[in-house]
């Protein structure tokens, strides 16, 4: 069956190889709208750290563009690849996750993978029909390449590849490109590949981005602030997320995964402080040094060390003299200088100390 024909992308002001500066928040949903309501065969990039959120906004806004009515292809496939190690099971998994468009938002499931074999074999009955004289004769044993004849059906459909980084050792990097090349060009299908760069190195980053510009006409680099990634992470409005956004933000977090981390163990202190009579000042104070300690646990490359939170508090007395503290203290002193001095309260050193 011959893809249809479609006009290409429209020119994208970010080409996959130098597209890499970060974007605002707002440009990156404005280009996955413009991708989703297109139905221009096409594949993007989202590109950035660990725990910034790349997963999670796309989810967030596929599901606003399903809401609005505003997704243009009606399929799609949502695809990890973490622990796949062969093209096999990478084109298993597609078909295995391929779902309608009205069903967006829900997972996958045997009665979503019955209603595709379904639809594809009504359609090609005839070449079903030969492939199954073929099978036998191919050794194939496992379901993965068992199941090829039904991967024909991948066309025209959106594919989201998460996880690149985590996929098995097996499974080269020049080999997947080349896959959802195909699906691109041959099968009609719109990619989005979710990518932690940060994670490729040595020859694979080097193949990597020498496919990158054939596979993929736009690299989106997903780079939110710390108001921006707070704002997505704490969507409270209680005193609790009110205080730790206040706090993350000031401290310049950016990591979604870490912010949502930090909060669950910030209510998780303050349970402990509901036994004892105390006033919301000591209660802030809690949520200030939570989420302090807590975000050395979760990003300890960037964070101020226990060292010298340590040495700090001995500044508060006057034993800590200026020329000892190097440059990297001296930047995280101007990030604490409007710190208060700890509170001295039993409940504080209970949880804290």
């Amino acid at each position: 069956m011959p893809v249809q024909v479609r006009p290409p992308a429209p020119f994208s002001i970010i080409p996959p190889r130098f597209g890499v500066d970060a974007m605002s928040t707002e440009l990156v949903k404005k280009e996955i709208e413009r991708f989703l309501a297109s139905s221009a065969i096409e594949a993007i990039c989202i590109r950035g750290k660990w725990g910034v959120g790349k997963t999670f906004t796309w989810m967030s806004y596929l599901a606003g563009a399903k809401a609005a009515g505003k997704i243009a292809l009606g399929k799609y496939a949502y695809v990890s690849l973490f622990g796949l190690n062969s093209l096999e099971e990478v084109r298993y998994s597609i078909f295995e996750n391929t779902i309608k468009r009205d069903a967006i938002g829900s997972s996958a499931s045997f009665e979503t993978m019955a209603a595709t074999i379904e639809t594809f074999a009504r359609r090609n009955a005839k070449t079903l029909k030969i492939a199954a004289t073929l099978i036998p004769f191919s050794g194939a044993k496992d379901v993965a390449s068992q199941i090829f004849p039904y991967f024909l059906g991948i066309r025209e459909q959106i594919i989201c590849i998460d996880d690149f980084e985590r996929r098995g050792n097996n499974l080269a990097v020049g080999d997947i490109l080349g896959l959802l090349s195909f699906l691109k060009e041959q099968r009609g299908c719109k990619i989005v590949l979710l990518l932690n760069d940060d994670a490729l190195d040595g020859d694979d980053k080097e193949t990597f981005e020498s496919y990158l510009d054939k596979v993929v006409d736009a690299s989106l680099r997903f780079a939110p602030t710390p108001s921006e990634a707070v704002e997505i992470a704490l969507n409270g409005t209680d005193y609790l997320s009110t205080t730790t956004a206040e706090r993350c933000a000031t401290l310049g977090i950016s990591n979604i995964r870490a912010i949502r981390r930090i909060d669950r163990l910030v209510r998780s202190a303050v349970a402990i402080l509901e036994g004892w009579q105390i006033d919301q000042k000591v209660t802030a104070q809690c949520v200030q040094s939570v989420v302090l300690l807590a975000w050395y646990v979760f990003e300890p490359d960037i964070a101020p060390k226990l060292e010298y939170l340590s040495n700090r508090r001995k500044s508060y007395f006057g034993s800590r003299k200026d020329k000892d503290v190097t440059p990297e203290e001296a930047s995280w002193d101007a990030l604490l200088e409007h710190d208060v001095t700890p509170v001295s309260h039993p409940a504080i050193t209970r949880v804290c100390g």
